[in-house]
């Protein structure tokens, strides 16, 4: 039987309407639906946005008093780790933010049978014999074609070393009888 799966994301207003056209389209054996609750992940990413965003502007600010060539060297090494964690912090907020506005379905497919149960086998048993005869009949021809070209090169080198065989004996067989013949 042939079978498959697909996972595709679904925007999460529209997860209950595909659920429903999944069904329609076959009888559901199993329906598997998992989710992780980021909420909490969420929240935190926000509040350390919130936190390394301060953490900026009060750098900025401290870059403006800055008096020396030293100080402002170290304020803006400092102020490019910072905006560097702002924009990791953002990235990961998008990416849970769109993690929550779609939902993730996995719909595993196998095809049917629209055969009746073989209960003793028999059914099977014939199915299986015709495929074993089928791939015998394809294993020979395989193996004559295969072998064909060396059949014909070895039936055309014996012909012609026949051809040469007879030709020979007729050549040389006179020859032989009137040499050995007896003495009376």
């Amino acid at each position: 039987m042939r079978s498959g799966q697909v996972t595709f994301q679904v925007p999460s207003a529209h997860f209950d309407d595909v659920l429903t056209q999944i069904r329609k389209k076959g009888t559901p054996r199993t329906i598997t639906i998992s989710g992780n609750d980021v909420s909490l992940q969420y929240v935190d990413l926000q509040a350390r946005l919130t936190n390394a965003e301060a953490q900026r502007n009060a750098m900025l600010a401290l870059l403006q008093q800055a008096r020396s060539v030293s100080d402002t060297i170290q304020i803006q090494n400092q102020l490019g780790q910072v905006t560097g964690q702002i924009e990791e912090l953002k990235g990961q907020i998008s990416f849970l933010g769109h993690s929550m506005t779609y939902a993730t379905v996995s719909v595993a497919i196998r095809e049917t049978t629209a055969s009746p149960r073989d209960e003793w086998g028999l059914q099977s048993a014939a199915s299986q014999a015709t495929h074993n005869l089928v791939n015998l009949i394809a294993l020979l021809i395989l193996v004559l074609g295969t072998l064909a070209p060396f059949l014909a090169l070895g039936l055309g080198i014996g012909f012609a070393a026949w051809r040469v065989l007879l030709r020979y004996r007729r050549h040389h067989a006179p020859r032989q009888a009137a040499g050995t013949m007896p003495a009376e």
